[in-house]
């Protein structure tokens, strides 16, 4: 897997990019449903499967005093990202300048930087930009205008609970003993990818139709399900 710093290196090395963007601490099972549909989406439409991060965490920068311990170093998370099958993970320096930056700008610079974009995943809740004004649906309105797909990613649970690095990090999940059912769903929730996979949803929004279909995600120990409640299918291979 190729590791860049700027989005100006995408050009020339990564063509018809497929883009995951998001922090992904931990790259838990959430995280790994963006990341596998970016993939499956660069491997339908012959692209390269991108995924793009930030070093610090975000909030180390917005608001250093509520800032969580981190669930994984950068150099784990891109272990994590390579093993789930990306060719090529960006991680942009997170500072106060990159903060103020406008939603659309980024969006902007991200396609100018790009050979013929195809398509970008985040999750539902994804927020970026300054003040965090942008989301899927600023992703969306600007599909049209640089043609590629935008794809949200419905949340993850695994049995009642959401997934999300904020739970994997409060206090007592990973600290309690073994037989622990909090301390069982941690280990869960943050697992590093395995060998089976799932399905997540993913809703499109674009000028042109989107041929990929939906692809099957890591599976988790338990069954995991969207945030509407829709079973999540596994499969081993």
């Amino acid at each position: 897997m190729q590791t860049l710093h700027t989005l100006a290196e995408l050009h020339g090395r990564c063509p018809r990019p497929c883009v995951a963007i998001g922090v992904f601490d931990g790259v838990h099972v959430g995280h790994q449903a963006v990341i596998r549909q970016a993939i499956a989406d660069a491997r339908d439409r012959h692209g390269t499967a991108v995924v793009l991060t930030f070093d610090p965490h975000p909030q180390r920068v917005l608001q250093p005093d509520k800032a969580p311990p981190l669930l994984t170093a950068t150099a784990h998370k891109l272990r994590l990202i390579a093993a789930l099958g990306a060719d090529a993970t960006v991680v942009l320096k997170f500072d106060p300048a990159f903060a103020a930056q406008p939603p659309e700008q980024f969006i902007e610079q991200l396609c100018r930087n790009t050979d013929r974009l195809q398509t970008i995943c985040v999750g539902a809740r994804f927020h970026f930009g300054h003040h965090r004004a942008g989301n899927i649906r600023l992703i969306e309105a600007l599909a049209a205008r640089y043609g590629y797909t935008a794809r949200a990613i419905a949340p993850v649970k695994v049995g009642d609970h959401l997934v999300s690095s904020t739970a994997i990090s409060l206090p007592g999940m990973v600290t309690l003993p073994a037989p622990s059912p909090r301390s069982r769903l941690a280990t869960t929730l943050s697992a590093p990818p395995p060998s089976g996979s799932t399905s997540g949803k993913a809703t499109s929004t674009s000028w042109r139709p989107c041929s990929a279909a939906p692809t099957p995600l890591s599976a988790p120990s338990r069954a995991a399900t969207n945030s509407a409640g829709n079973s999540v299918s596994r499969r081993r291979t």
